[in-house]
């Protein structure tokens, strides 16, 4: 049995990046970028007002006041896709919206409730303002050669928008990873299907393939196979074509704990099999060529815990991400919590913020079994080998379960 730390850097040591291939960005949601991208040209194009008001020349409004506000002629009109393509001139102003481009000339914006307006071609200015004020510059937001967005970052929405703003129509991203899962067990059911005495349903696998897909993954296949050996090792062989293989179940020491086995004979180098973690302990992991194998246990708090420690960095790290932990914060303890072992746990928690910083407090029953106090959860409480009580007002370290929490 090995601890925390040297299986995951085992498990991330073993692991390749993949490929990559263009995409559409509005097929990069949730991919990886695979290259930095320059920006082609400035963001905004243009200087552009930030206000609906007027364009002005600050040499023309320099005395102005509330007593004796400054009266100019409004000359033309620039709006988004319509500028002012003249030159504003002493004396003149131009009506400006939000994002029109500023007029050659005019090197400030007015407010529109700043003013008023006396005729259709007046606007009277009661106050001067500084050369600059509520114009965009162009480059400001990102200038022509800039770095945009580094490679490595997962593309979400905002980035997406950005792409598009450049005008970009596709994108360099890593391959998807693509997972096989199989959930092994006599005693499993799919959902719908009549439950007979003493069987459950199959409720981890499909867990699993939801945090697949969440992270931007393919599941090529979703298999509940029974506590043969000869059914297994044909769902083995017919899944080690992914780039992961997950197994749930039958990895522990049981009569009927048969994973370890059968994936030996399947031609699957075993790497590790016990971690000195709770919950979580039976977790095997090996490989065959590029394609890693996983053997959770069967428990379904188990199953997502050990998905979140070891198979997500794993998927990240194929993926290109720079960062593949689960986000960390500190936070105060509201209640204590004690363990007897020398393991790492992995409580479940629910984290508040509170005007004094966070605090968080035990989510229910830490049962391996107990699936309610993970969906109750936002958070993992971490609490190291070393460490026997965690007392109310200690700090500790969480880790954020919202899976779009990628630093």
């Amino acid at each position: 049995m090995i601890d925390f730390a040297r299986a995951l850097q085992t498990i991330l040591r073993n692991t390749q990046a993949l490929h990559d291939e263009k995409v559409g960005v509005s097929q990069s949601h949730l991919r990886v970028l695979s290259g930095d991208i320059v920006a082609p040209a400035n963001l905004p194009a243009w200087d552009n007002s930030a206000m609906d008001g007027f364009a002005v020349r600050t040499k023309d409004i320099v005395r102005a006041s509330t007593k004796c506000p400054v009266v100019l002629r409004v000359c033309g009109e620039s709006r988004a896709g319509s500028p002012f393509m003249k030159r504003v001139k002493v004396g003149e102003a131009v009506r400006v919206m939000t994002g029109g481009v500023i007029p050659d000339g005019a090197n400030a914006v007015i407010p529109v409730e700043e003013t008023t307006i006396p005729g259709k071609k007046k606007v009277s200015i009661p106050a001067r303002v500084a050369a600059g004020a509520y114009i965009r510059k162009a480059g400001e937001d990102v200038g022509k050669g800039g770095k945009a967005i580094a490679s490595g970052t997962l593309i979400q929405a905002p980035h997406i928008g950005l792409l598009d703003a450049f005008g970009y129509r596709k994108v360099r991203v890593s391959r998807r990873p693509v997972v096989s899962i199989i959930a092994t067990g006599d005693e499993l059911v799919e959902p719908g299907e009549r439950l007979a005495y003493g069987k459950i349903y199959n409720s981890t696998s499909h867990a699993l393939a939801a945090y697949v897909e969440k992270l931007g993954g393919i599941v090529q296949s979703q298999r509940v196979v029974g506590d043969g050996k000869k059914a297994l090792r044909r769902s083995v062989r017919k899944s080690l074509e992914a780039d992961i293989l997950v197994l749930t179940g039958g990895v522990s020491k049981g009569l009927y704990d048969i994973v370890a086995d059968v994936l030996a004979s399947c031609g699957v180098e075993g790497i590790f099999h016990g971690v000195n973690i709770k919950p979580g302990k039976p977790l095997f992991f090996g490989r065959k060529g590029k394609t890693l194998v996983f053997g959770l246990p069967g428990n379904p708090v188990s199953t997502c815990v050990t998905f979140l420690q070891f198979i997500r960095p794993a998927m990240l790290r194929m993926s290109g991400c720079r960062t593949v932990a689960l986000k960390k914060f500190h936070a105060m303890m509201s209640e204590g919590y004690r363990k007897k072992d020398t393991k790492r746990h992995f409580v479940r928690g629910v984290c508040h913020v509170l005007p004094t910083g966070l605090s968080v407090g035990i989510a229910g029953n830490q049962s391996s079994g107990a699936i309610s106090s993970l969906v109750k959860a936002n958070c993992l409480i971490v609490v190291p080998e070393d460490a026997h009580e965690l007392r109310r007002g200690d700090s500790v370290e969480i880790e954020m379960l919202d899976m779009y929490g990628f630093n």
